[in-house]
């Protein structure tokens, strides 16, 4: 998976090779957690990941 094929929105990477739903997901940096959960069960994105725990120094 290319760089170009993931954003970050809220924590979470999405990945997409389908440009119309990349563009969807770009558009989601500006709503909430709660209506990125609720678009995703619209849709039933299923390659959204939960954000990864790190550890930082």
């Amino acid at each position: 998976m290319s760089v170009a094929d993931e954003v970050e929105v809220e924590g979470a990477i999405i990945a997409s090779g389908q440009p119309r739903r990349k563009a969807a997901l770009l558009n989601l940096m500006e709503f909430t957690d709660a209506e990125i959960l609720e678009y995703d069960e619209e849709l039933n994105l299923e390659h959204i990941q939960p954000p990864k725990e790190t550890k930082r120094k």
